[in-house]
């Protein structure tokens, strides 16, 4: 199929259309507020969250000890990366409506540090007086993911960056580094995050707001829209032989089945 890499496609026009209303446009206010604001307050606030719902519901145990570490630095270091190396995107303005809508999404992130702490994912044992644990490979096992999720966000942006920086050739593809055999590393991070939240917690609610809703709703449609601009670069169709949308690509397999593979450890887990 040949793409006209002067015009957008109808479909670019109508996704960029709706992202730009729920990101941007959304009906009740002027445009007032930076899209980097409301997300860094909710991730700069996340630690405090975090402590101040242990605190309150004496949750004192490993597993909140843990989660607590791992989303907490995430919301310190994503506020970091936005200092050293911001994306332009989040850098725009937006309607108070946009922010609102933002600031509730945003919220359904603080759900598994509800549920834990809460109890409902390891209960309080009355006659020991300790909190339920989960098991060490569990805890172990987020832990690693969290570590190739918050690798992976942190040097793929900054690689997107400083190459946006000093390569003056335009338009072009960043197709080396962590890019070379996946066009979505950053992606791949963050559900990596977000799977190590939703394993650790255990919860089916957990699993459901910050894994199947986003992974659903908004990675595809971000995706979606950097796949369409991929397309009209130089060398789009040897990047894309060799490369995968998410997962990189290994021994020549697409995304589906490693996706799949990915899908039955979850599940594992979860079980």
């Amino acid at each position: 199929m040949n793409y006209d890499r002067s015009q957008p496609s109808p479909i670019e026009k109508v996704l960029n259309h709706v992202m730009n209303i729920i990101m941007f446009d959304f009906p009740l206010g002027p445009k007032c507020l930076k899209v980097a604001h409301v997300i860094n307050i909710q991730k700069v606030g996340m630690p405090f969250f975090l402590a101040y719902m242990a605190y309150t519901h004496g949750n004192d145990s490993e597993a909140m000890w843990t989660y607590g570490i791992m989303h907490g630095s995430y919301g310190l270091l994503w506020f970091l990366k936005h200092c050293a190396f911001p994306d332009s995107t989040f850098d725009q303005y937006q309607t108070i409506g946009s922010a609102i809508l933002l600031s509730v999404l945003l919220g359904a992130y603080c759900v598994p540090a509800y549920l834990l702490s809460t109890g409902h994912c390891y209960h309080f044992d009355i006659e020991t007086q300790h909190w339920e644990e989960p098991s060490k490979l569990r805890r172990y096992g987020s832990i690693l993911m969290y570590i190739l999720g918050i690798c992976l966000t942190l040097a793929s942006d900054c690689q997107k960056t400083i190459t946006l920086k000093f390569v003056n050739k335009r338009p072009f593809l960043i197709s080396s580094g962590l890019f070379a055999y996946t066009r979505n590393p950053n992606y791949l991070g963050e559900i990596l995050l977000y799977s190590s939240f939703a394993t650790l917690t255990n919860h089916w609610q957990s699993y459901l707001t910050v894994l199947v809703f986003p992974c659903l709703t908004i990675f595809p449609a971000r995706i979606w829209q950097k796949e369409i601009s991929l397309r009209k670069k130089p060398g789009w169709v040897e990047y894309k032989t060799r490369s995968n949308v998410l997962v990189p690509k290994v021994l020549g397999l697409g995304d589906l089945p490693l996706i799949f593979l990915w899908i039955v450890l979850l599940v594992y887990q979860a079980l």
